[in-house]
């Protein structure tokens, strides 16, 4: 048509059919083309003029060159847990278009194996640092250790690794802990926390030893200069007390220079 505003991505026609441009909403009704003619859809606002189409070729413009993309793909139960931090399970190649929309920083992966040289390509590719921790297969047993955790929180807390994509090989039990310890350091009340677990999880029955495993996570938390604005705010105050852990506060030479550790259910002391 005249009009450049119509229809920005090429648009081929066989001999024989119609290639419909990505954009659905673009041609919303059926259009049909013949061997010898265009006949433009229902609505006369889309393609206000006559477009004819030859034996071998659609006399149009190709605007943009843009080709035909596949569909967005997420991971497995893929879910935002806050501004710039995801989690889902092991992310397959068609899953990595979807992956670099998010215009990650940063991957965690929770796995017995390092990530696949799929996964591998593309964080070369686009940038993005891989932080594998190594675990157990999930299954009656606790993969995981305290410890793990807590090195993975101090990942996932650290603005600097944001957009964040975090992951085990199915998304649910042992990325749901890392969960849990990430929403108790947030304050959550504890049947909220475990609640969110639940539902990633087969059955929505969190185990008694997962459970048991969860409570007694007391580790010290290392808090760095800077905190996402999900944490607390992103107001960081040592004195503040914290009902369930212990924290230590990097000092912030650039801002107040506040530092420090602070017992679980106590004040703040001085470094």
């Amino acid at each position: 048509p005249e009009s450049d505003s119509l229809l920005p991505r090429a648009i081929h026609c066989s001999r024989e059919r119609f290639i419909a441009p990505e954009s659905d909403s673009l041609l919303p009704r059926a259009i049909h083309c013949s061997r010898e003619r265009f006949i433009a859809p229902e609505s006369d606002s889309l393609l206000p003029r006559a477009i004819h189409c030859s034996l071998e070729r659609f006399m149009m413009l190709a605007l943009s060159g843009k080709r035909h993309l596949p569909p967005l793909i997420p991971p497995f139960r893929f879910f935002r847990m806050e501004e710039e931090l995801y989690r889902g399970a092991y992310p397959m190649p068609q899953n990595l278009r979807f992956l670099r929309r998010l215009k990650l920083k940063t991957i965690v992966s929770i796995t017995p194996d390092p990530p696949s040289s799929e996964v591998t390509a593309f964080c070369r590719a686009e940038g993005v640092q891989i932080v594998h921790r190594t675990v157990a297969k999930f299954k009656d047993n606790i993969p995981i250790s305290h410890a793990q955790i807590l090195k993975i929180l101090h990942t996932l807390i650290e603005p600097s690794n944001h957009p964040l994509f975090l992951h085990c090989l199915d998304g649910a039990n042992v990325t749901g802990m890392v969960v849990v310890c990430l929403r108790k350091l947030q304050r959550w009340n504890t049947e909220v926390a475990m609640a969110e677990f639940a539902r990633f999880i087969r059955g929505g029955v969190i185990s008694a030893e997962e459970m048991e495993f969860l409570e007694a996570f007391h580790l010290e938390v290392t808090i760095p200069p800077r905190i996402p604005q999900w944490l607390w705010g992103g107001v960081r105050d040592p004195k503040a007390k914290h009902p369930m852990l212990k924290l230590r506060f990097v000092p912030d030479v650039d801002g107040d220079g506040a530092g420090g550790s602070a017992e679980a259910g106590g004040q703040a002391g001085n470094e």
